[in-house]
């Protein structure tokens, strides 16, 4: 089974995008997107912790 999430605290995907997909099965797999660290408004937080 695949879930494709995309969080609201983050921006919006672009095109044909996800920010998160779970695989499940025998094992769980997450994969994660590589794009900038944007908040939900499309700025880059000064803290990195954020």
């Amino acid at each position: 089974m695949k879930a494709f999430r995309n969080p609201g605290n983050i921006h919006s995907p672009l095109a044909a995008y996800t920010h998160q997909i779970e695989v499940s099965g025998n094992t769980r797999w997450l994969v994660l997107s590589g794009q900038l660290g944007k908040d939900e408004n499309g700025f880059v937080p000064t803290d990195p912790m954020k």
